[in-house]
C-alpha cells in the first residue's frame, strides 16, 4: 500500500521523455546520441510514466505529490554531444516546444526547464528568452561540463540567466574523455561516484571563477546534495583560506573569501538514495532553507517507484520541525520555480 503523506510535496527535480525529440535522436548519426535515445525509449515503452502525462499524474496522486519539476533526461540533453551549433539550437527548439507542451497537457502540475546551445552565445540567450517568455518554461538545465568544457566558460549564460531571473539546475554527465578511463567506465562507477565528483568540480569552479561573484543573484540548484561538498566543507574552506594554505589560497586571492562563502548560497536537493546520514550531513552543512525535497524520478528501482513512495518517510526521521519540513517539502522550491 502507497503512504500518503499529510503534507503538501512537490517533488523538485525530475525527468521526463518528450518523444517526438528522443525519437529524433534516435535516428541521428551521431552514434553516442543515437545509442543514448534508443535506451531511453526502451525505459520509456518498459515504464510509461517515464513519458506519458497521465501515467506520471497517477502515480504523483497514487504517493501523494502535488506537482513536479522535470526536465529532459540528462543522457540525452542536446549540450553533451558532438553536434554543429545550428544542430544543437534546433535540437533545443524541438526539445523546448515539447516540454511546454507537455506542462500544459499535465494542467500546470509538470514545471519543465529547458535546455540552450550553451557554447553559441548568440542563439544560447535567444533561446533562453523565448523559453521562459513565449513557452512558460521555469528555468534551464545545464550539464557539468560541455564536450569538456567547464559551466563558468559560459559568461553569458550565467549574465542572461541572472537577468531572466531564471532558476538554473546543475546536472551531472560523465566527464570528458572517460572512454580512457576504463576503470571508471566498468561496474557503472561514472554515474554511481563520477557524477557527484562532477558536480563537486562544477560548483566549486563556478565559485573559484568568480561567476557567482560577480553574479549574485544567480538562483542555483544543484543535484544530489552537491556531490561531496557537504562532507568536505571544512577542507574547501580550510584548503582555499591564507590561513590554511600557503601554497592554495585561490579562494582569497580570487575571490577574497573562501569559496565556501558562495556555495552557502546555492540550493541542493535531497536525490542522495534515501540515506538519512547524508540528508543530515546535507542539513547540518547548508540548513533547511537551502533544501529542496527531489526524487530524481522516474529513474532508481522499479523505475523510480520505490523512491516516490519511500523517500518523504526519510524526511520525516529526521525529527525536523513542521517548520523546517514545509520548506524542504514544498516552500523553498516554490520561491525558486513558481512564483
Amino acid at each position: 500500500m502507497p503512504f500518503l503523506y499529510d503534507v503538501r510535496i512537490i517533488d523538485a527535480s525530475t525527468h521526463i521523455t518528450p518523444i517526438e525529440y528522443t525519437r529524433r535522436l534516435s535516428t541521428s548519426k551521431n552514434k553516442p546520441a543515437r545509442d543514448a535515445a534508443r535506451t531511453v525509449i526502451r525505459l520509456s515503452e518498459r515504464y510509461r510514466h517515464f513519458s506519458d502525462v497521465n501515467e506520471r499524474l497517477a502515480a504523483m496522486d497514487r504517493y501523494g505529490y502535488s506537482s513536479e519539476v522535470t526536465m529532459v533526461h540528462s543522457i540525452i540533453e542536446p549540450n553533451i554531444f558532438d553536434f554543429t551549433s545550428q544542430e544543437k539550437f534546433d535540437l533545443c527548439q524541438g526539445l523546448n516546444s515539447e516540454l511546454s507542451s507537455l506542462s500544459r497537457d499535465s494542467g500546470r502540475r509538470l514545471f519543465a526547464l529547458a535546455s540552450v546551445p550553451l557554447e553559441s552565445p548568440e542563439m544560447c540567450e535567444n533561446e533562453m528568452e523565448r523559453s521562459m517568455k513565449k513557452l512558460g518554461l521555469k528555468g534551464f538545465m545545464v550539464p557539468t561540463n560541455v564536450m569538456g568544457k567547464p559551466l563558468d566558460s559560459f559568461e553569458h549564460f550565467w549574465s542572461k540567466a541572472e537577468s531572466l531571473d531564471a532558476t538554473v539546475y546543475v546536472h551531472p554527465v560523465d566527464p570528458s574523455g572517460m572512454e580512457h578511463r576504463t576503470y571508471e567506465r566498468e561496474y557503472d562507477l561514472a554515474h554511481v561516484f563520477g557524477w557527484p565528483y562532477e558536480t563537486t568540480l562544477t560548483l566549486t569552479r563556478l565559485a573559484l571563477a568568480g561567476i557567482l561573484k560577480r553574479h549574485p543573484n544567480l538562483k542555483v540548484v544543484a543535484h544530489h546534495m552537491g556531490g561531496m561538498i557537504p562532507f568536505f566543507m571544512g577542507r574547501i574552506k580550510e584548503s582555499y583560506s591564507k590561513a590554511g594554505s600557503a601554497v592554495n589560497d585561490a579562494g582569497e586571492r580570487l575571490l577574497g573569501s573562501s569559496p565556501q562563502e558562495y556555495l552557502m548560497k546555492l540550493y541542493y536537493d535531497t536525490a542522495v538514495g534515501g540515506s538519512e546520514p547524508s540528508l543530515k550531513c546535507g542539513l547540518q552543512t547548508f540548513g533547511a532553507e537551502r533544501i529542496i525535497f527531489a526524487t530524481d524520478f522516474p529513474w532508481g528501482p522499479k523505475g523510480g517507484i520505490d523512491r516516490i513512495s519511500s523517500y518523504p518517510e526519510h524526511m520525516y526521521r529526521l525529527d525536523l520541525s513542521a517548520e523546517e519540513l514545509n520548506r524542504i517539502f514544498y516552500v523553498n522550491v516554490e520561491k525558486l520555480i513558481l512564483t
